[in-house]
């Protein structure tokens, strides 16, 4: 039954004709989720709120492949469109909990709590998000909202309880003939937790928050090329005050600086070039019976660069791949030991473009399906065909 459900869609998409700017998952096969910052598509309103009103009407599904876990049906979002050309979008995950030091990506459970993740951005979580956005005097503005809540409490003696929150404001402008898009966001988390084996008191956040702000100018050198100049800066603090007085925390600080080149060497055809600069630093902090252990953490990518081509193999079909490659540099001054490292990482991407009347369809291949093959040729169970599939439905008239 699964393989004949694999062929069918195989065949589904040799049928489907072309689709043009589709979603975050043709984003990635150009050269991974930071490619986004080099192309014009439907999924940049996730950074730019204001770039929501280039997209009315539309409808849409993001699914992944989570490992051993299956598939997972992560987003579901509605474009809605409103008068003075203003563009509301809907959206709901499915990612569980509340991404911070308390509850990492995993709702808290007794058995298992989890209470350390420096991936502490709120961004995911199990949220609302609304995003609008519209022309105005020759620019465009926009603003989005994301709200998230996670709690539990049973009447145990004595009792175990906890809540967390969360709640995200973007801001975001276009300007100079909408050559130059910029915002600004900020996001707090709010946490308490009161473990029933502590007996008393209990444990709250300290300073969670994420201030993020990002800006890409197109330089349109001629009607085929434009250079994109790039950058963003992140700044976040996860931060837990427990019971006993003693803290812990982490800050982090992320600057990437990058010069793109997006090229249209034919029509229907699309290349993609990036060269940049990732700098992050995370400053551990720990703080027990009054005295203080900072521990500093750097991680560089001196340079990061990135390729992608997609271009229409038939009137029914446009195919894509990509790849991103970073020459990275770590360092811990923890001491005595004091380590470093340094190494180059690479990730390659594979994907296509379809679309059946209305209905967009956009797939990434899995990595080790063309090492690999289909499972009734190799016996490899290792993975599917595809490890993210896109779904965006246009119902203009």
């Amino acid at each position: 039954m699964l393989k004949s459900k694999w062929m069918l869609f195989v065949a589904l998409i040799c049928i489907l004709p072309l689709a043009a700017h589709a979603t975050i998952t043709r984003v990635i096969g150009l050269g991974g989720q930071n490619t986004e910052y080099m192309v014009k598509d439907a999924s940049n309103p996730q950074g730019w709120p204001q770039l929501i009103s280039d997209w009315p009407n539309l409808a849409g599904a993001e699914f992944y492949e989570k490992g051993s876990l299956g598939w997972d049906f992560h987003k579901a979002y509605v474009n809605f469109s409103l008068p003075n050309s203003s563009v509301v979008q809907v959206s709901l995950d499915n990612v569980p909990g509340v991404s911070s030091m308390f509850f990492g990506n995993a709702p808290y459970t007794l058995s298992s709590p989890t209470i350390y993740n420096l991936d502490s951005a709120a961004t995911n979580a199990n949220k609302l998000s609304l995003c609008w956005g519209m022309p105005w005097n020759g620019m465009k503005v926009g603003a989005a909202l994301n709200i998230a809540q996670h709690s539990y409490e049973d009447k145990l003696s004595p009792a175990h309880k906890m809540s967390t929150s969360l709640i995200g404001i973007n801001l975001g402008g276009s300007f100079l003939d909408n050559k130059l898009d910029a915002a600004v966001g900020f996001e707090t988390v709010s946490t308490s937790l009161k473990p029933g084996d502590t007996g008393i008191g209990e444990d709250k956040s300290d300073g969670s928050m994420a201030i993020n702000l990002a800006a890409r100018y197109w330089w349109m050198y001629n009607e085929t090329m434009a250079f994109i100049p790039n950058l963003r800066i992140l700044s976040m603090k996860d931060g837990i005050t427990h019971a006993s007085g003693d803290k812990e925390s982490a800050a982090t600080t992320d600057i990437k600086l990058g010069i793109g080149y997006n090229w249209n060497p034919v029509e229907n055809s699309l290349a993609l070039f990036e060269l940049g600069a990732d700098i992050k630093t995370t400053q551990d902090k720990s703080t027990s019976a009054g005295a203080a252990t900072t521990v500093k953490l750097s991680s560089n990518s001196l340079p990061y660069w990135r390729i992608g081509f997609e271009t229409r193999i038939f009137t029914w079909l446009t195919g894509r791949l990509g790849a991103e490659r970073s020459w990275a540099s770590e360092s811990s001054d923890e001491k005595p030991a004091q380590p470093s490292a340094a190494y180059s990482q690479t990730a390659t991407y594979l994907g296509a473009t379809a679309c059946w009347n209305r209905l967009f369809l956009d797939v990434q291949v899995s990595p080790g399906f063309f090492n690999n093959g289909p499972y009734f040729i190799s016996g490899s169970g290792s993975g599917g065909m595809f490890s993210r599939v896109s779904l965006k439905y246009n119902f203009s008239k």
